[in-house]
């Protein structure tokens, strides 16, 4: 049994599919083959055995992101190891594919929102370059590489379904073409396009509400059956401890906010205070200068004439405030 599914994820489906997420059980527990049945093409576990062997649904979804209809993918697989650095962090693409130039194209599903997502795959273009290339080889066999990221939520907050990456040269503006293609695909705003329609599949739990019947055979055949409760087991377990990992990161970064929050409001008080100091004893020392001067005048050792000039002031100005003395 699981502990109490995420909040943040139940109240996702109902805002995005009404009546597709069940009411919980009785006792807010479902069990993790219950959860499993929730499972999207966007939850990288499962997407990544959608892709397993199944080099034709990838051609599919390739085409369909690329527009391009005629590309023949050749060879690749899910879960794809990219490391040839010895005792150095090596990464494993949810998918790896080359087409019949060798071209390589990646599909990664993100869920979270991270933090670091512009270093993440910085890494993970620079490793798989790395990984294939040969000794000896030159650096000019380096086939096209496109990394295709479909995310759950938008990255750079600026409301486009598509955000294509490009390295410009400055002094002339013009594209720095190094055959590396970044694609991030924001799967929460999915339309009527064939692209959108695909990203509205990959938030799909349910194959019945997909569009494509690529995608919703694929799902279905994974999801139905006896045997797939024995089949995919570890699978489950492994979507179950995700999920719970998520959960505990979910509640981390609520309090890594509200601690920022927290400080920053501290943070505007303590400067409120200091500039209220700093104005008290702005005023408090034109006070002490303001008498100094007024003293002055009466013993007769300064004019009405020179104060006000002291003090940026007319003489009328002067004495309308402070009087004739």
């Amino acid at each position: 049994m699981l502990e109490k599914v995420c909040d943040v994820q139940i109240n996702y489906y109902r805002m995005f599919y009404n009546n597709l997420v069940p009411d919980m059980v009785s006792d807010s527990r479902l069990t993790k083959e219950e959860l499993f049945l929730r499972a999207r093409p966007i939850d990288d576990i499962f997407g990544k055995r959608m892709l397993e062997n199944n080099l034709p649904l990838a051609q599919f979804m390739l085409r369909v992101i690329t527009g391009d209809s005629t590309m023949e993918i050749t060879e690749g697989h899910a879960q794809h190891v990219s490391s040839n650095v010895d005792n150095h962090k090596g990464i494993i693409t949810d998918s790896y594919y080359r087409d019949r130039e060798g071209n390589i194209y990646v599909i990664e599903f993100q869920r979270k929102k991270r933090s670091d997502y512009i270093e993440r795959f910085r890494f993970y273009q620079g490793l798989i370059d790395t990984s294939s290339i040969e000794k000896g080889e030159e650096f000019g066999q380096l086939k096209k590489l496109n990394v295709y990221v479909i995310c759950e939520d938008e990255i750079f907050e600026d409301g486009a379904q598509v955000n294509r990456i490009k390295k410009i040269i400055e002094s002339n503006g013009k594209e720095y073409a190094d055959n590396q293609n970044l694609v991030y695909l924001d799967a929460s705003k999915w339309d009527y396009s064939e692209l959108g329609k695909l990203l509205h599949d990959c938030l799909c739990d349910s194959a019945d509400k997909m569009y494509y019947e690529e995608m919703a055979e694929c799902a279905r055949r994974l999801k139905e059956g006896q045997e797939m409760l024995y089949q995919y087991s570890d699978l489950i377990d492994e979507y179950v401890e995700q999920q719970t990992e998520e959960v505990r990161l979910q509640k981390d970064m609520a309090q890594q906010r509200e601690a920022i929050a927290k400080q920053k409001q501290e943070i505007a008080e303590e400067k409120l205070t200091i500039a209220e100091e700093k104005q008290a004893a702005a005023e408090k020392e034109a006070e002490v200068s303001t008498n100094c001067i007024l003293s002055l005048i009466r013993q007769g050792i300064v004019t009405v004439e020179q104060a006000a000039s002291q003090m940026s002031m007319s003489v009328s100005e002067f004495v309308n405030k402070y009087g004739c003395l």
